[in-house]
């Protein structure tokens, strides 16, 4: 009997003395135990508290169907686990987590039903201010995509409605225009894609700064991708004088990796090369050492790097010459973005430098490629099995285009450029398109995605492929937003294909021929 009393005391002192709320009820939930710690959490006395429902805690948020829910569970001999907003008899509002359970007979038969109640008013503050702290940067990181979305639209349409415009008062004028007035077309179309260069390393900068940019990897052929950027950046080099040389050492190589953050890490690497050398030559070499890791060099004989810049060399808006006399444009993010891209893609990047001597900057990747079933890089596009394959028509007629735009600038540089060839229809935007559809029959659609007013082109798009009358005309979607993801939602909502702005007339008319192609 000593020994069972003394048990007896030592759970009473549990109870009494435990750092939680504990209130156990009868049947008809009135309570009839409370421990010291339930009175000093409520503001009740313990006189005040034995004998009522604990209903005399209630905040009044919770429902008939809430507590209705909690007592089916204890009736059937089930533990009930939750959170409740209580308040105290100060009218204070806190936040317990509860625990309740049935207490059993010897017989099995339950007689009472006990609480243990932890204030958890403090964590539950914290998990809701990280809640709204989640939302207000989720609200921010969505205010941050669109404003880049918008600058990069913003940007790029109305460019393209200048440069179109350029192009056509160059074919208009073109039998009056000397050799010395040809140089200052091309000035403008250098200074363009210096804006859209510019533009475009802010805003990748911006992305990967904040996580934001997701690597989209696919199995290509290096050797090519390398072999088109050096056509596109020959063209740079040879107006400088300048000569420029790819050199494929290992043939026709596949690798499984990012194709734009690569296309965009040797552009910048090639554009900083041209960029850096007045007087002899570039060289892009593709090869595997001696472990069969696949590298890239970008040799130049520019006017190199100093031995105390190196440091500084891949950090953002770092320029080696600042100031008004600097000899060099750009905002000093080309190389701070090259360093970031081969992260993503799991690539390594070094420099051997001189001042006077020029540089080497080596890519080495660090996954394993694989040759390609047809060995040799193919070098040459096949642009007459293109252009030669023929063009879908009706009855002789020119293959008619529903252009949906809503720039007059960029309607009038289409209107003028397609027209020659195609019979052409403007819609300014989603009602018209649908109006011009229904009234006629079109061979392809060139479809603008930012519309103002009503629908946009990626909804006018999906209600197009929906409908049966539409939905095998093809769709290319003609947009000023850039980013890898407008284009997979182009392509989600049915487009066959995609251009950003700006884009040179002879980019687009070879996917409309390819779209026109008879089978």
């Amino acid at each position: 009997r000593k020994l069972h009393d003394a048990e007896l005391r030592k759970l009473n002192q549990v109870v009494v003395q435990s750092p939680a709320s504990i209130i156990i009820t009868d049947l008809n939930a009135k309570i009839v135990y409370v421990n010291p710690k339930a009175v000093e959490t409520t503001g009740y006395s313990k006189e005040e508290l034995l004998g009522e429902n604990p209903r005399i805690l209630s905040s009044g948020e919770f429902s008939r169907e809430w507590y209705s829910t909690l007592w089916d569970t204890l009736t059937s001999g089930k533990e009930w686990r939750g959170e409740f907003h209580n308040k105290k008899k100060n009218g204070e509002l806190y936040w317990e987590f509860e625990s309740i359970s049935p207490i059993r007979n010897e017989s099995g038969t339950i007689t009472q039903y006990m609480a243990i109640k932890e204030e958890i008013t403090e964590r539950k503050k914290l998990e809701i201010g990280l809640i709204e702290a989640k939302e207000k940067a989720e609200a921010a990181s969505e205010l941050k995509d669109a404003f880049i979305a918008n600058i990069s639209h913003e940007i790029r349409t109305p460019l393209n409605g200048v440069l179109g415009m350029t192009s056509i008062i160059k074919d208009v004028f073109s039998d009056f225009i000397t050799s010395k007035e040809e140089e200052l077309f091309l000035a403008i179309d250098r200074s363009s894609k210096r804006i859209i260069r510019t533009v475009d390393m802010i805003l990748n900068f911006s992305r990967l700064q904040v996580g934001d940019f997701k690597s989209i990897p696919r199995t290509f052929d290096l050797g090519e991708l390398l072999y088109d950027l050096y056509q596109e950046f020959n063209i740079l080099a040879r107006q400088k004088g300048l000569v420029l040389t790819f050199e494929n050492k290992i043939g026709k190589r596949m690798i499984h990796s990012d194709s734009y953050c690569l296309n965009q890490v040797v552009s910048n690497l090639m554009d900083n090369a041209i960029k850096y050398t007045e007087i002899g030559s570039i060289k892009i070499v593709l090869y595997a050492d001696y472990k069969d890791k696949i590298k890239i060099d970008i040799q130049d004989t520019g006017v190199g790097i100093s031995e105390d810049y190196m440091d500084q060399l891949f950090k953002p808006y770092s320029q080696e010459e600042f100031g008004y006399t600097r000899a060099y444009e750009g905002v000093g993010l080309g190389l701070s973005l090259v360093k970031k891209f081969l992260l993503l893609i799991n690539a390594e990047i070094s420099v051997k430098s001189k001042k006077s001597a020029g540089s080497v900057f080596t890519i080495t990747f660090a996954q394993s490629t694989y040759p390609a079933d047809d060995m040799g890089m193919k070098i040459f596009r096949d642009e007459a099995s293109i252009a030669g394959s023929g063009r879908k028509n009706n009855n002789g007629i020119n293959p008619s285009i529903l252009i949906v735009e809503d720039e007059e600038i960029n309607q009038l540089f289409l209107s003028v450029k397609l027209k020659k060839s195609y019979r052409v229809i403007i819609a300014e935007n989603a009602i018209k398109a649908l109006e011009a559809l229904e009234s006629q029959h079109f061979d392809i659609i060139l479809m603008d995605i930012s519309l103002k007013g009503g629908l946009n082109g990626i909804e006018l798009t999906r209600i197009l492929r929906e409908t049966n009358e539409y939905n095998t005309i093809p769709i290319i979607a003609v947009t000023g937003h850039a980013f890898d993801r407008d284009k997979d939602r182009c392509l989600a909502a049915g487009c066959n294909d995609y251009i950003s702005k700006p884009f040179k007339i002879e980019d687009l008319e070879e996917k409309i021929i390819q779209y026109l192609t008879v089978e």
